[in-house]
């Protein structure tokens, strides 16, 4: 009969770890085995576990029991809280989000007190400025040269007109004194006279060389046609660039920059048109002194006065017959309106134009592409 002795648990504060045997069950273990070797590590939890379950094990002498298998050994408190958490699997990259419609936010913005816009406009008002001085300087001196080749070519054309009647009327009675029964002292002294008389008035006209004046004034009045051209033709580049409209919403930096470009070439053409402008002007004072030009401002003006009255009367004519129009027009709608028919528009101003007088824009049709 085998006595079973079960001994009690020494402190778990002073009892080391025994080591299991190595061919069975477990041994009593004495003083010289709880005392850890040199080479066993202090730290190994293995033994201290496999002691503290050797413990709680009865023990026989006689026939020992088998091992029971090792139990895993549970990690201790210093370990979990030292050991690195395992890092986290990778989150799935998430699907790309749909891009965001485009929202364009209109701020208010006053463009036109922008600097870029400021200087924009008072380089643009000081071309025009200076576009139209020269233009009105060449249209004056070109209307007095106007009116001065018009009365040398009057004058010429009355010379040469007399010259060529009488000369003819000269023949023809030199041709026919024998049907008129005209004596040849008569027709010599006609003859005589005539030849006189062109002989003059052609020497008059070659010494006051109105021929050769009203060619220079040709000459002279075509460059002025020219220069004055050239100025309209600045104007109407510069033309849409007076629509302030054309700075709202855009980059006021590259609008400048365009604009630097054209101002920059006329401001290279403008210096052209000065020069061209002071030998057209040298050219036109030698042909109208002072007392040609002040002549002819003059006759200028009463001209333009007479062509203003003319033009005042013509206008008043056009609006009285407006006024007929519109009245035959609204007769005509309430005649229709009486018998329960549709009326028409009064406005019909087009309907009565002449062929000259429709003016159409072309860029209002509408072409289909």
């Amino acid at each position: 009969m085998t006595e079973s002795t079960t001994k009690p648990k020494p402190d778990p504060a002073n009892a080391p770890a025994p080591a299991p045997a190595a061919g069975g069950g477990p041994e009593p273990t004495t003083d010289n085995e709880n005392k850890p070797s040199e080479t066993e590590d202090p730290n190994d939890n293995s033994k201290t576990t496999s002691a503290s379950e050797s413990d709680s094990i009865p023990t026989s002498e006689t026939a020992p029991e088998p091992e029971p298998e090792p139990e895993p050994e549970p990690e201790s408190e210093s370990e979990s809280e030292s050991a690195p958490a395992p890092a986290p699997a990778p989150a799935p990259a998430p699907a790309p989000a749909p891009e965001p419609k485009l929202k364009i936010e209109v701020m208010p913005t006053d463009w036109f007190s922008q600097m870029q816009y400021i200087i924009f406009h008072s380089e643009l008002t000081n071309l025009k400025k200076g576009n139209m001085n020269i233009l009105k300087e060449c249209a004056d001196s070109k209307r007095l040269l106007d009116l001065k080749f018009l009365d040398l070519t009057n004058m010429i054309n009355r010379v040469q007109t007399s010259v060529i009647f009488l000369s003819t009327i000269s023949g023809f009675l030199n041709a026919t004194k024998s049907q008129f029964n005209i004596s040849d002292n008569i027709i010599s002294v006609i003859s005589i006279s005539i030849s006189t008389y062109v002989t003059l008035i052609l020497s008059i006209s070659k010494y006051y060389k109105f021929d050769e004046m009203r060619e220079s004034i040709q000459v002279l009045r075509e460059k002025y046609a020219i220069l004055h051209n050239k100025i309209e033709h600045r104007s109407d580049v510069l033309g849409p660039w007076a629509d302030k409209n054309l700075w709202r919403f855009t980059n006021p930096d590259k609008k400048l920059e365009e604009w630097a470009i054209i101002k920059n070439d006329m401001d290279a053409e403008y210096v052209t048109l000065i020069e061209t402008k002071k030998t057209l002007t040298t050219e036109f004072e030698i042909i109208m002194d002072t007392r040609s030009r002040n002549i002819y401002n003059i006759v200028n003006k009463k001209l333009t006065y007479a062509n203003r009255k003319e033009l005042a009367a013509w206008a008043i004519s056009e609006l009285e017959l407006e006024a007929d129009i519109e009245d035959k027009f609204a007769e005509h709608d309430e005649k229709r309106s009486r018998i329960n028919r549709p009326t028409m528009s009064a406005k019909r101003r087009q309907s009565i134009q002449s062929g000259h007088e429709a003016l159409e824009d072309n860029w209002d049709e509408d072409v289909e592409s």
